[in-house]
């Protein structure tokens, strides 16, 4: 596994974690404990997570590194492509819902989870690339 592919792993768990940690906290059913924090606490564990799992990663795989090509590039566009497709039919579809008068805190966490998911399609579609290219 390359070190493109080990950080794109890394990158899709952390947030696929964190987000559902927040999801989590926002739902009526969530502990006490998880309501406490606020999406900017999971924003800095979020950055926390990512830059901890990735130096190690990066210092012990620094002779492994290769310079990029431009498949990389195609890899990366292709993956960018696919998720903001997505992400930009979910911003229409929370548009016309939000023309509903939904409550504030509904409307923004719906385009968090929009977000988030457009990122987490955006993650695995260049996992899928990645191992594709080099099979």
């Amino acid at each position: 596994m390359s070190f493109r592919e080990k950080s794109a792993w890394i990158y899709l768990l952390s947030l696929a974690a964190v987000a559902g940690i927040y999801f989590l906290s926002i739902s009526p059913l969530a502990p006490e404990l998880l309501r406490r924090f606020d999406l900017l606490d999971y924003l800095v564990l979020l950055i926390g997570l990512q830059a901890g799992a990735i130096l190690p990663l990066a210092i012990f795989a620094r002779r492994e590194t290769v310079p990029a090509v431009e498949s990389d590039a195609c890899i990366e566009l292709k993956a960018t492509r696919l998720a903001y497709a997505v992400l930009a039919t979910s911003v229409a579809f929370a548009c016309f819902f939000g023309a509903m008068k939904p409550a504030l805190h509904f409307s923004g966490n719906t385009f968090v989870f929009f977000l988030v998911s457009a990122e987490i399609l955006r993650s695995g579609s260049r996992i899928a690339l990645l191992r594709r290219s080099t099979v």
